[in-house]
């Protein structure tokens, strides 16, 4: 807790710099008497400073240790500390945190702090931190804020992984957003609601709020960041994407995380920009960073083409035949289910098999009716449900001779082995490889075959209908090393940090889309990866695998190019972190732990002050910085050095030499950044205004929806306050 040199002025002389309190030793901030009692501000190394009264508590004395430095070092650490504390822009309670982040993880922060860019698209590769970027920057915002309110919307899956890591990793104590806190908050006004949010930062599934009612209930808080992870998701024209535009609408500042902001297209990605844009403000910032630009060994990628056996290939051509007629009669209804089976022959005949089987039930016998079910007690994973749900939709106008076809073709994939080349190629390259691999896999059936053929190797399997212990066992045995090889479907494809075990990554078939390569590779090919990732797709010669290998670079150009000139891949505020973190280690280095000083007699005293410009009458010298009082969130600090008179009137602020004739042009800058927030703060009252309003008609008289505030121009910045921190300490003999 900081005080104005005013305050200072007001209370006692601290007399020692070291207390014990609490069993620990504490740096005493400041002290000032309160009634019957005085009231210590103590800090520790790397600690916000706390507030202790004695009593009830016991503070005693510790035996002054500070050490002597000579003028020189004592005006160096002053410089330092007070440049350390000065800009807006940097996140400065990252020394609380009990993790040391990077320093392009610290870039989406500098932006957003600087008050320069209120949305912000992250679009690192998988595996660059993403998570901690976004953490950092609600851990700052809440350190600066007690009143902050944020919003994280995440895939279903990662929720309880988001509030563990948020609660571990950050010190935030996320708190869920679900159905029950929902019907919780039903039973109190609106007043108490708003005010319980005040402060707390909360996590919602994106499946949750797109449902229709959940949107209406959270526009009515004005919420201080909203971060959206996996924001790909939020495709245009979907339920997902209009009610995550409607909260960017009240949100102050948006933060999307993406590593495939492309997956839905170039077109979806330009709509991604636009969330939560209000009139005349342009498109947010996209940031990209990839492990090759910050030094780390690129990747390699093969492509393994498999021949396929005859009758393999005769089944596929006539797969396409059935493909051809279902769309030449029905268009692309008839040609989904047709599409269906001819990607399950791409990757084994068994699952080709199975799949035409499940097809002749829906289809039933002669004169029978169709069955609505497919089957109750098959295993199946997501996507296979997908799939299944294709299946029951007609592929030809004629029942009958689609379904004679269909029992041909089922003749023909049961005659032939049910893993295929393919499958036993994996295996082959299990065997000579002898080191922990990932195989990934689009279909259970394909999975059930490859862990037949694999029996030299201890494998384990994950899928989407296996009970969460199971997974989370299986996934535990491979990352401890009671299993070398994991074969999973797409169910392990987000979430998962496998890069301290694994740098192999196979493909059974030919993934889908570039969003499903890159969440694959992802697991391993990830910060903390100190070894070259190698990526096998396996591909066979027909011309289904080529056109989907063909689709799969397209896509991959096609994001290239629209990050080339719209993304930052390198900028200098990557470089200006690192040197932030390396001059934080020295601050911490030179003012930290036992406090410093410089004691002067007063003849070299009076020779200092008179060349640098300080006033005769002081007799101390401290860091601190300026900054305006009531700007919402954020404030502007402005490095000085305080003068302080040892009876006088008022502090005096005094500025290096390289800072004296920019101060009154920072001083300048930071009113007019004051004024931005102003202004943004004054947007969101009115989109939560509009926003209520469209939700409930017109506003009645008990409403208690607040009216939008004045215009930025009307409400100018409160008056410079000066805030001083004990750093290092220049004093005069007396």
């Amino acid at each position: 807790m900081l005080h104005t040199l005013e305050e200072h002025a007001t209370t006692s002389r601290v007399t020692t710099a070291r207390v014990r309190c609490r069993a620990r030793a504490w740096q005493v901030v400041d002290r000032r008497r309160e009634r019957n009692s005085l009231q210590w501000h103590l800090a520790q190394h790397g600690e916000a400073p706390r507030l202790i009264a004695s009593p009830p508590d016991d503070v005693t004395a510790l035996p002054d240790t500070m050490r002597m430095r000579s003028r020189r070092a004592a005006l160096t650490a002053l410089r330092l500390a007070a440049r350390a504390a000065a800009p807006v822009w940097w996140p400065q309670h990252l020394g609380t945190l009990p993790i040391q982040p990077e320093s392009w993880q610290c870039v989406p922060s500098m932006a957003v702090l600087s008050g320069h860019h209120r949305r912000l698209l992250l679009a690192d590769e998988i595996g660059m931190g993403k998570t901690i970027a976004a953490g950092v920057l609600l851990h700052e915002l809440h350190a600066r804020d007690a009143d902050a309110a944020t919003l994280v919307v995440v895939p279903a899956g990662l929720v309880r992984q988001w509030i563990d890591e948020l609660r571990a990793g950050l010190g935030l104590q996320a708190r869920l957003l679900d159905a029950d806190a929902f019907r919780q908050e039903s039973h109190h006004p609106r007043v108490v609601i708003d005010a319980s949010r005040a402060g707390g930062c909360w996590v919602i599934s994106l499946d949750l709020l797109r449902q229709p009612d959940v949107p209406g209930l959270l526009t009515r808080t004005p919420w201080t960041l909203l971060v959206v992870d996996e924001a790909h998701l939020a495709a245009p024209a979907s339920a997902r994407h209009g009610a995550v535009a409607r909260v960017a609408t009240v949100s102050e500042r948006v933060l999307l995380l993406t590593g495939t902001p492309t997956a839905a297209g170039v077109h979806g990605a330009d709509v991604l920009r636009h969330l939560g844009s209000r009139r005349g403000e342009r498109p947010m910032m996209v940031l990209r960073r990839t492990s090759e630009g910050l030094g780390r060994p690129r990747g390699r990628r093969h492509v393994l083409a498999v021949d396929l056996a005859p009758d393999h290939r005769a089944l596929l051509a006539r797969l396409e035949r059935f493909a051809t007629r279902a769309r030449r009669e029905r268009g692309n209804d008839g040609l989904l289910p047709a599409l269906v089976l001819l990607r399950r022959a791409l990757s084994c005949p068994g699952a080709v098999a199975r799949s035409l089987a499940r097809r002749l039930d829906v289809l039933g016998t002669a004169g029978a009716p169709r069955q609505d079910a497919l089957f109750s007690e098959a295993l199946t994973d997501p996507l296979d449900e997908g799939d299944d749900e294709a299946l029951r939709a007609p592929a030809w106008h004629d029942d009958e001779a689609e379904r004679e076809e269909l029992q041909a073709l089922h003749v023909m994939a049961a005659g032939l082995s049910p893993a295929g080349r393919k499958l036993r190629a994996v295996a082959r390259l299990l065997r000579r490889a002898r080191e922990p691999a990932i195989v990934f896999t689009m279909y259970v059936d394909t999975l059930r075959e490859l862990r037949r053929l694999i029996t030299d190797r201890n494998a384990v399997v994950v899928h989407g209908q296996q009970p969460e212990a199971l997974r989370q066992e299986a996934i535990r045995a491979f990352t401890s090393g009671a299993a070398d090889v994991l074969l999973t479907t797409d169910a392990s494809a987000e979430g998962l940090n496998l890069q301290a075990r694994c740098r192999l990554v196979v493909h059974a078939e030919v993934p889908p889309s570039a969003r499903v390569w890159a969440q694959r590779n992802g697991r391993v090919d990830r910060l903390g990866q100190c070894r070259r990732v190698h990526t096998i797709v396996m591909a066979s010669t027909a011309r289904g695998d080529r056109d989907a290998l063909a689709r799969l670079l397209e896509s991959q150009h096609a994001s290239d190019a629209w990050l080339a000139p719209d993304a930052a891949v390198s900028c200098r505020r990557t470089r200006l972190a690192a040197r932030m973190l390396a001059r934080h280690a020295i601050v911490d280095e030179a003012v930290g732990g036992r406090p410093t000083a410089a004691v002067l007699p007063a003849r070299r005293w009076q020779r200092l002050a008179d060349r640098i410009g300080w006033p005769r009458i002081a007799r101390e010298v401290h860091w601190g910085h300026l900054q305006f009082s009531g700007v919402p969130l954020v404030s502007h600090r402005l490095p000085v050095l305080v003068a302080l008179p040892h009876n006088g009137p008022s502090p005096v602020l005094w500025t290096l030499h390289a800072w004296r004739h920019v101060l009154p042009h920072a001083v300048g800058r930071a009113e007019r950044l004051a004024r931005r927030l102003i202004g943004w703060r004054v947007e969101l009252g009115a989109a939560v205004a509009a926003d209520a309003k469209r939700e409930s008609g017109a506003p009645g008289l008990f409403d208690d929806t607040r009216e939008p505030a004045a215009p930025s121009n009307a409400a100018p910045p409160a008056g410079l306050e000066v805030h001083f921190m004990h750093g290092g300490v220049l004093e005069r003999r007396t």
